[in-house]
């Protein structure tokens, strides 16, 4: 009886060790479960922070383009209101040498310019020497 009594305790004590385990077990799967969570809670709080500073550096570094995309716009369009003005002063002396040359031609200082059907060629320069005359021509020289 008394052998038997030992092994009941023995199988109790088993049991109730068992039983200590499992809860062990138990707690230290709570608690595991509790570390990662923290854990994943501490990267998703991390993760948070990387995004929302990147969303700011992006923000910054957005408006710098911006800035700078306005900046050359308006150099942009500076060399383009000097290019108009650069074809305006070019428009203007052409129209005032067209002038010129015209004058120059009723006048007899320079030849006629050829009429379309002799050629396609601009009229060349002759010197306006007098005969006998070996120095440069005067441009301002009297003209009749």
């Amino acid at each position: 009886l008394r052998r038997h009594e030992r092994i009941r305790e023995a199988e109790s004590e088993t049991s109730r060790t068992e039983v200590a385990l499992l809860g062990s077990d138990a707690k230290i799967g709570k608690m595991e479960r509790e570390i990662l969570h923290h854990d994943l809670s501490s990267v998703k709080e991390t993760l948070r922070k990387v995004v929302e500073r990147l969303k700011v550096l992006e923000s910054e570094e957005n408006a710098t383009l911006r800035k700078k995309l306005v900046k050359k716009e308006v150099l942009l369009d500076l060399t383009r209101m000097e290019r108009d003005r650069a074809e305006k002063r070019l428009s203007e002396s052409i129209w005032w040498n067209k002038g010129f040359y015209l004058e120059m031609v009723r006048k007899g200082a320079v030849p006629k310019p050829p009429s379309d059907d002799e050629g396609s060629e601009r009229p060349r320069k002759t010197s306006k020497k007098l005969d006998g005359d070996e120095g440069p021509s005067d441009p301002r020289g009297s003209l009749k």
